[in-house]
């Protein structure tokens, strides 16, 4: 899963300053509802699977949209400089678009064995070459070398002839609590965010009691400050059936292609999109109902709490 770095799908359904499209042939080719008639057999694990699915693309697209200038990407394609790190970016993105244009041609076929494996509903685990290659990306970035540089200045033993022992200690005081911030507050100050995974070190040869009761007050902090509560509401069949009657599926993925092309889908568009043979107003099937439940769907807390509930086995 790539954990999730921004308030998903803070504008879904109301996308301000794009170009609108109000026809139904401006709607991609791969597109098609008769696709989403398997979506009414998902249980817990198939909607868990294809939620995550997407959360994943929606991250994806604005993280790699944010992070590259166009006009440099297309000044460095035109010169031919493969290696700049706007044009890097670009690519990266135009692919990703590739691949959610290639999956809106099958979009439930999802390989739920690989998105519910072990890692993904075990609440403890190991952090992994994956996690740690997240953390080495997000300091590449040459606006975010200043982290780096602190930490280097710290461990190096380079400047000593030149800084006396109380001068250095001195500025490790005064950035004491820089260097001392979570890897999840640092990116939250970037304007990303992680998922519900937290980055922690564990003393594993503390005792049994030292450790649980350290563990119960960093959750209790933590859960307040990021407002993450424990889920206790149990998802069912009842929520998968009117998931399934709101279109959810084929609305997010019309919203995350427009998203990928700087596009709009108005309202009455999508509703006479997903719901051809309904006579009630479609645009306010869609605003009233459709959206603002897309847009809770599409949040980290809404995605992982359907993880929280397979990795308990409350699966109904």
């Amino acid at each position: 899963m790539l954990a999730g770095m921004v308030s998903v799908l803070k504008g879904i359904g109301e996308i301000l300053m794009l170009q609108d499209i109000k026809r139904l042939d401006d709607l991609p080719k791969e597109f098609s509802l008769k696709k989403y008639e398997g979506a009414c057999r998902l249980d817990l694990k198939g909607w868990a699977a294809a939620l995550n699915n997407r959360f994943d693309y929606w991250v994806s697209q604005k993280y790699l949209k944010s992070d590259y200038d166009k006009s440099k990407a297309k000044k460095c394609s035109d010169e031919g400089c493969r290696h700049c790190n706007d044009n890097i970016q670009y690519h990266e993105f135009e692919a990703l678009k590739k691949r959610w244009l290639k999956q809106m041609e099958s979009p439930l076929s999802i390989d739920i064995n690989a998105a519910i494996n072990e890692d993904s509903i075990c609440s403890v685990r190991d952090m992994t070459l994956m996690d740690f290659g997240y953390q080495s990306s997000f300091f590449a970035k040459p606006s975010r070398s200043k982290y780096l540089c602190l930490v280097n200045a710290v461990l190096s033993d380079d400047d000593l002839e030149e800084n006396s022992f109380f001068e250095r200690c001195l500025m490790e005081r005064e950035n004491q609590t820089l260097l001392g911030t979570s890897i999840r507050d640092l990116y939250k100050e970037e304007g990303i965010i992680f998922g519900t995974d937290f980055f922690v070190s564990v003393d594993i040869a503390s005792t049994d009691e030292k450790l649980m009761s350290d563990f119960q007050a960093w959750l209790k902090s933590k859960r307040t400050i990021e407002n993450l509560p424990a889920k206790k509401k149990k998802f069912t069949d009842k929520d998968f059936n009117e998931w399934t009657e709101k279109a959810i599926l084929p609305y997010l993925d019309l919203t995350i292609w427009a998203l990928f092309n700087d596009l709009n889908i108005t309202q009455a568009l999508m509703g006479e999109c997903l719901f051809p043979e309904c006579d009630v107003n479609d645009a306010e099937r869609i605003r009233k109902t459709v959206a603002p439940k897309a847009k809770e769907m599409m949040t980290e807390s809404f995605v992982y709490s359907l993880f929280a509930q397979i990795r308990t086995g409350q699966a109904e």
